[in-house]
């Protein structure tokens, strides 16, 4: 039909009109539409937990429903930027810790010198200085004059009959006989010789009072700062860090006599602290499982008091004579704790700021078993250390300690190593089980980060949508830096990202 102009032109404006409503009703539609898309995205675990059950319920594969999270996530709105938190940086790191075993000087005294004289072999490898120091004790002491002419000349006899050699290789010295009989055993009457050259000693070096097994403040800070560390900021047993502090010094109750528990020698692979740390842990768990929180926190601080104890040096090859010739011992012990915090030595930092942490291998044994395992790998690093550190605390003057760098290092160094190790335990002891998981997430990777949520000892998608159906409760219950992926101080989803990517 023909138009005249007037109609052609409003027929023309009606369809521009239609147009344009149908664009701004679509317009609408889709505004509204993402609107009601953006409403839907689930805000918190128990949404989170209903939209994946909704999923499975539909048939979705694990990969399915850890894509469709994945789309969630990438298709939420930007979250405002971030500020990273900078990790904890450790005052030696492993590497460093390593390098610094390979740089100390170490001192080997063989084992047919010890052997001569289990208790008092340490006067016969007296350098010259040493000896001139023991013979001038003996010529100052209070005893009777006809002893002390009696007891010089036989301890200079001693040295004639049993001489020793010097020998430098390297870092390592080694002292050993210097005689071609090395298979003889000194004889009672020398053993009483060097059982009263001690007790004078003894009586000089400690002011003529009988030295005392030393509580330092170590067992405490090492306990308290793996568990405040690694369960900052909101993990429900941080607040039991102090209460496990308090007991940490409670397996030394009953000392001398329990010290087997207290001691391994790598050498001999002997001793019980590998099996008493790794007892108390299983306790810790237990009473973790029903709930005792106080007694998991006290078992868990026992532990680590064991582990502990094998990072003192001495705690790793003479603890078995518990009442000859312990001066150099308790030296050590009170040296350590009066240099806590004192400036220049500040142990305690090599504690309080150590973020290095083992990582226990589940697949290579059970979680007893990575316990006693670590508090041997402790013995095995401080061992080296002992022989030396025995003749300068045995020997040495306090103002020689004093100024002695080698003795500072290398406790800074069984400190570290010691924290590293009780790190790794508290991260174990802290790490909970998911709701509704029965197994505990572990780290099959061992790349310190426990990707595997479901506890099956792999990474899977499953563990994508635990992790995802769980961030609240992560942030609220797990120590954030086995979980924080991404490094940036916080359990979010960009950790879910992460985690999916590394599938």
């Amino acid at each position: 039909m023909k138009m005249n102009g007037k109609l052609a032109l409003l027929y023309r404006f009606l369809q521009v009109m239609l147009v344009s409503l149908a664009i701004v009703s679509v317009m609408s539609v889709s505004s509204a539409s993402i609107e009601q898309s953006a409403d839907a995205v689930p805000k918190n675990d128990s949404e989170r937990a209903q939209f994946v059950n909704d999923l499975r319920t539909k048939g979705l594969s694990d990969e399915e429903i850890a894509q469709e999270i994945i789309a969630i996530i990438k298709s939420a709105p930007k979250e405002t930027e971030k500020s990273t938190v900078e990790p904890q940086k450790p005052l030696l790191t492993a590497d460093e810790i390593q390098r610094k075993l390979q740089e100390l000087e170490t001192t080997i005294v063989s084992t047919e010198i010890k052997n001569a004289s289990p208790e008092f072999w340490i006067i016969l490898v007296a350098d010259d200085t040493q000896k001139d120091s023991l013979i001038s004790e003996i010529r100052s002491s209070d005893i009777d004059p006809d002893e002390k002419k009696n007891l010089e000349q036989s301890l200079s006899d001693i040295w004639l009959k049993y001489p020793v050699k010097f020998t430098k290789t390297g870092n390592t010295l080694y002292i050993d006989f210097d005689m071609k009989d090395t298979d003889s055993i000194l004889t009672k009457t020398d053993n009483e010789t060097l059982a009263r050259v001690s007790e004078i000693h003894e009586e000089i070096i400690c002011g003529g009072g009988s030295p005392k097994w030393a509580t330092t403040p170590g067992h405490a800070d090492i306990i308290y700062w793996a568990i405040y560390e690694n369960a900052f900021p909101s993990h429900p047993l941080l607040n039991y860090a102090d209460y496990a502090a308090s007991h940490a010094g409670d397996p030394d109750l009953g000392l001398p006599w329990n010290v087997y528990d207290h001691y391994y020698n790598p050498e001999w692979g002997t001793g019980g602290a590998p099996s008493a740390a790794a007892f108390a842990y299983t306790q810790a768990l237990w009473n973790l499982n029903v709930l005792d929180y106080n007694e998991s926190a006290k078992q868990i601080a026992y532990s680590s008091h064991y582990m502990s104890d094998v990072g003192n040096p001495w705690h790793t090859g003479y603890e078995l004579n518990t009442t000859e010739n312990q001066t150099g011992h308790y030296r050590y012990e009170g040296w350590v704790s009066s240099h806590w915090t004192t400036p220049g030595f500040v142990f305690r930092a090599y504690v309080r700021g150590n973020a290095d942490d083992y990582l226990w291998d589940l697949s290579s044994g059970s979680e007893e078993t990575q316990v006693a395992d670590s508090t041997i790998r402790i013995a095995e690093s401080s061992h080296r250390f002992i022989d030396q550190l025995f003749i300068r605390f045995w020997y040495w003057t306090d103002q020689q300690l004093e100024n002695d760098d080698w003795s500072r290092e290398v406790t800074r160094v069984c400190l570290a190593t010691t924290s590293k190790y009780v790190n790794g335990l508290a991260d174990r002891w802290l790490v909970m089980k998911f709701p509704s998981i029965a197994d505990r997430p572990t780290d099959p990777d061992l790349d310190r980060f426990y990707e595997d949520i479901n506890g099956n000892s792999r990474k899977d998608f499953n563990d994508v949508a635990l992790y995802w159906q769980n961030v609240d409760w992560i942030d609220e219950n797990e120590p954030h830096r086995l979980f924080d992926y991404t490094g940036d101080g916080y359990i979010d989803m960009d950790d879910v990202m992460a985690l999916w990517y590394e599938i």
